[in-house]
């Protein structure tokens, strides 16, 4: 039997038990393939058969679950990504030339032969529902429309991006700092909300005027133009938008119903540490993690700022354990201890861990988080900088200046958190309100693309505003208006009185 025959014999019983749904997951990132393989394994517990188009390859076996891998796209990403001028260039905010990149990706997607596989798929094949990674992929939207024009569920593990919300309905930039920047979310000054409002609005247009048309034309090249509509007006179909953000981790947020905060959905309860390392925790004082995720890595740092690093933890009480692929043969003091895998969830929930040395990514920060254990932050680049920005406010982190690097500065640091309860303290109670939840965020996720399901689509969810400019929704053409009205009023007072004014004097003359 062939894989597709298997898979219509699969849709056919799924008809009445379960619902067929694709997933268009094309960011490279690892971190971001385990949110969204998170979302998909709580849907194959409800009986769900998913189909996900990835980068990278299953990391769960299923019966009804298939990955199409779209091959080769970590390596291109290599060649185009400069993770040198990342390390001597940390912070550096450059949407248009990340736009860019993603442009290049998503063309390398339209030639692989995981695109040709799905592809292949009989042309009355439909799916029940598809699932969007709305942080990138915008040159595959004519899929949506080759499948049926299922109702579609935008998520985004990447947190709730301003285009996200521009696309919902749900305009903002008044209270909430752009991720890509180090703004306070409770007292930005005028200068900051106005750097703030003009950096959303500038990238919104750029997106919708130079990044989307780009990727419409790679996608009429491919598809054609049948299949092809503009992207906006496909982003306008849009039912829901799962975002991975919560007032719990990220600032309070009065957002728009079809945006649906899911924010932790990949966190578990600890397990039991990985066998190498069950020795370590048994006779340590204590235990520092040091992970910079899966995309910028530890052995990307230059020799010079890891012997910083390593001259300052040989002279802590505690042993640090950090994710590093030796093969540089790079040497390490006694108390490090370095692996290429960790299961960065369970050491972050076992009580010896006492701190966590991180790049900022939401996903380890949020499990930080959510299992009480203060942060020192190493940013490099976009939401990096605003992630480590919103936990150094809350005072359950402290911030690694690049500038400044040293034995010296990073000894601070950790002293700093450690010895200070108050860090403690303060992610502890985030770390109660995270686990006080009518239901997991991950329970919420497959509620709500199941009420898609059940109910066809999420217009009724739709506020006005989605079909609004965003001067309309933030009144500034009543206010113009107002403006315009009370001027005109002054001016004919003004010059009422002032032929009045003459009026009185040429009669006194007389």
């Amino acid at each position: 039997m062939t894989r597709i025959t298997f898979l219509l014999l699969v849709h056919a019983f799924s008809a009445t038990h379960c619902a067929n749904i694709l997933g268009v997951t094309s960011l490279i990132s690892h971190s971001h393939h385990i949110w969204n393989e998170k979302l998909a394994e709580g849907l194959l517990k409800n009986g769900h058969n998913i189909t996900l188009l990835s980068h990278d390859k299953a990391k769960i076996k299923h019966w009804n679950y298939t990955v199409i891998h779209l091959e080769g796209g970590y390596e291109n990403i290599q060649e185009l990504f400069n993770f040198e001028e990342s390390f001597s260039q940390p912070e550096s905010l450059d949407i248009p030339n990340f736009w860019k990149m993603l442009g290049t990706v998503c063309a390398h997607d339209l030639s692989t032969e995981g695109l040709k596989t799905l592809m292949k798929y009989p042309e009355d094949y439909k799916f029940d529902l598809i699932i969007w990674d709305l942080n990138a992929g915008e040159c595959l939207y004519p899929l949506i429309k080759r499948f049926g024009n299922p109702p579609v569920v935008g998520v985004s593990p990447f947190g709730l991006q301003p285009y996200i919300s521009h696309m919902m309905g749900h305009h903002y930039f008044n209270y909430i700092p752009f991720y890509g920047t180090s703004y306070s979310g409770r007292a930005m000054s005028f200068w900051d909300r106005l750097t703030n409002t003009f950096s959303i609005n500038y990238l919104t247009y750029l997106r919708i005027n130079s990044y989307l048309p780009k990727m419409r034309m790679l996608a009429k090249d491919h598809f054609g133009s049948s299949l092809t509509e503009p992207p906006v007006e496909v982003e306008r179909n849009f039912s829901l938008a799962l975002v991975n953000s919560d007032a719990i981790f990220n600032f309070p947020e009065a957002v728009a119903p079809n945006i649906i905060s899911v924010g932790g959905l990949h966190i578990e309860p600890a397990k039991s540490i990985q066998k190498d390392l069950r020795k370590v925790f048994d006779t340590t004082h204590g235990v520092i993690l040091f992970s910079l995720g899966s995309n910028i890595q530890a052995e990307f740092l230059n020799k010079n700022m890891m012997d910083h690093f390593n001259r300052c933890f040989e002279t802590l009480p505690y042993t640090v354990i950090m994710k590093f692929n030796n093969t540089h043969h790079r040497k390490f003091p006694k108390n490090v201890i370095t692996r290429p895998w960790l299961q960065i969830n369970d050491i972050l929930g076992h009580p010896k861990t006492k701190l966590f040395i991180s790049h900022g990514g939401a996903l380890s920060t949020q499990e930080a988080m959510y299992h009480g254990v203060p942060i020192i932050g190493m940013p490099f680049f976009i939401d990096q900088i605003g992630n480590i920005a919103k936990l150094v406010e809350r005072k359950i982190a402290e911030k690694l200046e690049f500038d400044k690097l040293s034995p010296e500065h990073i000894c601070h640091k950790i002293t700093t958190v450690l010895e200070n309860s108050k860090y403690y303290e303060n992610v502890q109670l985030i770390s109660k309100r995270a686990k006080d939840q009518q239901n997991t965020p991950l329970q919420r996720a497959v509620f709500w693309i199941e009420y898609i399901l059940r109910n066809g689509d999420g217009e009724h969810l739709s506020s006005a505003a989605r079909d609004m400019f965003t001067f309309q929704t933030l009144n500034f053409d009543i206010l113009v208006f107002v403006a315009v009205v009370i001027a005109t009023a002054l001016a004919l007072i003004n010059l009422s009185c002032t032929i009045f004014q003459k009026q009185r004097i040429k009669f006194k003359v007389g």
